[in-house]
């Protein structure tokens, strides 16, 4: 079975990364890789990193504010 999961197309929908209670709200930027997500912290293992710097994520149920920065692949709370 293929289909998408977080705008990306996969194949085989099980090679899909588990993503838990993260959720895409937004794109931005030309190839629409800058994104932000909410969730729970609980998942924040769970955070892509094949977005680009900027991308955001905002933890629901704590508050917290993570930014990706692509060159180290980490997401970093602020």
């Amino acid at each position: 079975m293929s289909g998408y999961v977080d705008g990306v197309w996969y194949d085989d929908i099980q090679s899909a990364p588990n993503l838990g209670s993260i959720k895409c709200t937004g794109t931005d930027g030309s190839d629409h890789m800058i994104r932000s997500y909410m969730g729970l912290s609980q998942d924040v293992d769970k955070l892509p990193t094949y977005v680009r710097t900027g991308s955001s994520c905002l933890m629901i149920d704590t508050g917290a504010i993570y930014f990706y920065e692509e060159t180290s692949q980490r997401w970093i709370p602020q």
